[in-house]
């Protein structure tokens, strides 16, 4: 199999894609930079090389690339403060925060991104939803996409652009600005039809299903039935595809009250009774959580409702 070098990829990629040096590079880099890149004058640190390929569609794991210890070292911050958000412990996560922030060498942009985003979770998680969003906005104008719209029309997004929109939107429609959210999963759904390719990424498909779903949620608020009806059908033929289970339940009971509204449903189908209770069966993660499930609905009902 013929070898091909970082910049030639770079260079096979845009022009397949028909992308401009412009709208790789746009809040990532110079033109010039990417240039360098593509002529093999020049080799990016690991954080814009992701974000490069991300705007590209390329595939990070087809290359072998060596990182050098600084990455390394940042690389390892930042898997340390994903691992202490799962746990919720905030002040271990400012601690690393500030760790990243005093080894931070280049690619600045990118990695106060990171950071304000984290900090923007932590305030979101704390209730404090303006400072939030206000944290949200600052980490999207690292890259130059606080006008998101343009940005989606005429350029690309990487992988955090993206999650920090779908963020935002989900922000909005808890705090019930329902048009503003509706924009953005709107501008969001827009952007993978016009970027296909992307959806075949789990990240990328994760956040198109999300768009959907709230796309649903959105339009079920403004008493859009057939529109709700519309996205919560593409929302279960997506997860059903992809063989994911996050909205499948929620999207379940939402087609049943959508189907009474609009006088489609059928009393006698009870399909809708067995795709959730298979759902909830599969929610348990051990032996024993399902038995105790079992003792407390009697199998045989369960059997008999299947």
């Amino acid at each position: 199999m013929q070898e091909i070098t970082l910049g030639e990829m770079f260079e096979q990629l845009r022009l397949k894609r028909h992308h401009t040096k412009k709208e790789i590079c746009e809040g990532l880099c110079s033109i010039t930079a990417l240039t360098r890149y593509e002529n093999n004058v020049r080799v990016p640190d690991k954080f814009l090389l992701d974000s490069i390929l991300q705007r590209l569609g390329g595939d990070l794991i087809k290359f072998e690339i060596i990182v050098n210890d600084h990455d390394l070292e940042i690389a390892h911050i930042r898997q340390k403060i994903e691992l202490l958000w799962k746990e919720k412990d905030l002040n271990a996560i400012q601690m690393q925060i500030e760790e990243y922030k005093s080894i931070i060498k280049s690619s600045r942009n990118l990695h106060e991104q990171f950071i304000y985003e984290k900090q923007g979770q932590i305030q979101e998680y704390l209730g404090n939803w303006q400072a939030a969003l206000q944290l949200y906005h600052t980490s999207l104008s690292c890259t130059e996409c606080l006008n998101y719209t343009k940005r989606i029309q005429y350029g690309l997004l990487t992988f955090a652009e993206a999650l920090l929109l779908t963020d935002i939107g989900k922000l909005y429609y808890n705090q019930e600005h329902t048009e503003n959210a509706l924009s953005i999963f709107e501008n969001i759904a827009r952007y993978f039809q016009m970027h296909t390719s992307l959806k075949n990424k789990s990240i990328m498909e994760t956040i198109y299903i999300e768009s959907i779903y709230y796309l649903a949620k959105i339009n079920y608020r403004q008493k859009n039935w057939g529109l709700a009806y519309k996205y919560t059908n593409l929302v279960i033929k997506r997860q059903l595809s992809e063989y994911r289970l996050q909205y499948l339940k929620d999207c379940f009971y939402f087609k049943k009250v959508l189907e009474i509204k609009l006088g489609k449903y059928n009393p006698q189908d009870f399909s809708y009774e067995k795709n959730l209770i298979a759902l909830e069966i599969l929610q348990y993660q051990t032996t024993e959580e399902l038995e105790r499930h079992v003792k407390e609905n009697s199998w045989e009902n369960i059997v008999n409702q299947i």
